[in-house]
């Protein structure tokens, strides 16, 4: 039996080591050590307890008095009581309907701050992927140039060739290796972020693979989505719903406060005690409120259609960004890989079919085109991820 579990583990241990982490094991590391992810919950924590303040009646009242009388001889006057007053009974019931709206308010607002956070990180990681890409092809780039320039110093020193291509030959090198070196530092900077964003904590980038999904997801599916989990769609569809509670508690604090005691008066002769009811009328108290409600209710219907416009709007210029970038990916692709010429450019310069200048001139064009392509799919991994925002 134990020999059986070692050979089991012995089998499973090299698929663990193996298995490469992606973008999206990635991202949950970042929504668990990301700080102001954090912050954002405990704020939201904070919100939801203040709303819940004011949900009970106020603290009893408790009096005592001994008071001697201002005659001569006339003994003292002893009263105590307790009181306790508290809003109509319905006033509470909207209270705690408010409280659970605004609950349900502070949760999406710190959506809101996790999905722009998880936005921001993915944007970075996808960054930071092409940055690591462009390193690697400039890093064969460079070495290419070197095996070039070698290649014209040895026919400088046979005479074949000018110093004038030589020299060509290493300012073009030189100009690689100042891109090889931006590109580095590009993605230094973006790795600091990177782990700014995971909390501080290092995440090596080496082995993370990206499988983010290439195809442009249909419009209608985004934007059925996003109405239903887009924090920025919800938090004005609540604010919405707190507006109509507070609109309803207004209302209803117009009814009549109401207040209950039991007291008692006693003096040297005789002694009273009993309950005492009251009532407070709702004059010009609560004048007002009403109104003000009924315009922030306003407020927040217009909030509401302007935002989903502004939304939907949004989905729909990355949805066309897109599907633009993508279809020019595809032709890039498609002739580039019908018309690169590089391994032929390096053969016609050996044979000394063409000068280094026009050599070097045709390998400038095919690193710019790579270079193109390259960035349109980072661009568009970018438009992807914007435009599924909503599931992060």
């Amino acid at each position: 039996m134990k020999r059986n579990i070692l050979v089991a583990a012995l089998l499973w241990l090299p698929n663990c080591l193996l298995a490469q982490p992606t973008i999206d094991t990635l991202l949950l590391q970042i929504a668990r050590n990301n700080p102001i992810i954090k912050s954002a919950g405990y704020s939201a924590d904070a919100h939801k307890a203040e709303s819940r303040i004011g949900l009970t009646p106020p603290n009893p009242t408790l009096g005592f008095g001994k008071m001697p009388s201002i005659k001569q001889g006339g003994g003292y006057k002893t009263v105590y009581g307790i009181s306790q007053g508290f809003e109509f009974p319905t006033v509470y019931l909207k209270k705690a309907a408010l409280a659970k709206s605004n609950a349900k308010l502070a949760d999406t607002d710190a959506a809101i701050i996790r999905q722009e956070v998880m936005l921001e990180a993915k944007t970075t990681i996808i960054e930071l992927l092409h940055a690591n890409q462009m390193v690697t092809v400039y890093t064969e780039r460079v070495t290419q140039a070197q095996k070039v320039n070698q290649w014209f110093e040895t026919l400088v020193q046979k005479g074949e060739v000018s110093v004038i291509d030589l020299n060509n030959s290493k300012l073009r090198l030189m100009h690689l290796q100042t891109s090889k070196r931006e590109w580095e530092a590009t993605a230094y900077n973006l790795q600091l972020k990177l782990s700014w964003l995971n909390g501080g904590v290092a995440t090596s980038m080496a082995a993370v693979a990206d499988t983010s999904a290439q195809a442009v997801p249909a419009l209608d599916a985004v934007l059925a989505k996003a109405h239903n989990t887009d924090a920025r769609l919800a938090i004005v569809t609540n604010e919405k719903d707190v507006a109509g509670k507070e609109l309803s508690l207004a209302r209803h604090q117009w009814l009549p406060e109401l207040e209950i005691a039991f007291e008692s008066e006693e003096t040297s002769g005789e002694g009273f005690r009993g309950l005492k009811f009251g009532i407070a009328l709702p004059l010009w108290g609560n004048a007002g409120t009403v109104k003000a409600a009924r315009l922030k209710v306003s407020a927040a219907e217009s909030l509401l259609v302007s935002k989903t416009m502004e939304v939907e709007n949004e989905y729909r210029s990355n949805y066309s960004y897109a599907e633009s970038i993508l279809n020019q990916i595809n032709e890039i692709k498609a002739d580039f890989d019908a018309h690169n010429n590089l391994p032929l450019l390096q053969k016609a310069l050996e044979l000394g079919s063409i000068s280094s200048i026009d050599y070097y001139n045709e390998v400038t064009f095919l690193y710019e085109v790579t270079d193109k392509l390259m960035e349109l799919e980072r661009n568009y991994r970018i438009s992807i991820a914007a435009l599924t925002r909503y599931e992060l």
